[in-house]
């Protein structure tokens, strides 16, 4: 089942794909543009292993690669767990933990010392990483998936 999101979205590219959809910084992506590249991320995140109903924990800052994000997670199904980027440690373990996070998507600086450390959390052995704007040892990035 498609979500109302997704609907939306759909129902906008199809009716108004040069239009502007979203503007940050000194980027500016229309309808049409956005759909192509949230197309392009949900078959990366799908070929890493995430399935329809997987919890995300997502460490991003704000910005346009956290709505491409949020709207590939919506297409595939996928159950968002945000968090805050300053939170760090055993609290974020106990976070993941709760919400049973199967995959971390992230701002490197956040999860390269989180990943070092575990602090606690249980990774399964499909857990995919996936960092933005900087590698980190065992990640996958973020832009390589929009690919």
């Amino acid at each position: 089942m498609t979500s109302p999101i997704v609907r939306a979205f759909a129902q906008w590219v199809e009716g108004q794909p040069t239009k502007p959809a979203l503007h940050f910084d000194s980027q500016t992506l229309t309808y049409g543009e956005l759909a192509s590249k949230v197309g392009r991320l949900s078959n990366g995140l799908y070929q890493t292993g995430m399935r329809p109903g997987d919890h995300v924990g997502v460490m991003l800052p704000n910005g346009a690669e956290f709505v491409l994000f949020m709207l590939a997670a919506a297409d595939l199904g996928l159950v968002i767990v945000p968090q805050n980027l300053t939170m760090s440690g055993s609290g974020l373990a106990g976070s993941f933990n709760a919400a049973h996070v199967t995959h971390v998507i992230g701002w490197h600086s956040v999860i390269d010392p989180f990943k070092g450390s575990n602090e606690g959390f249980r990774i399964s052995p499909r857990t995919t990483w996936i960092t933005l704007g900087g590698a980190v040892d065992g990640c996958l990035r973020f832009e390589d998936l929009l690919t």
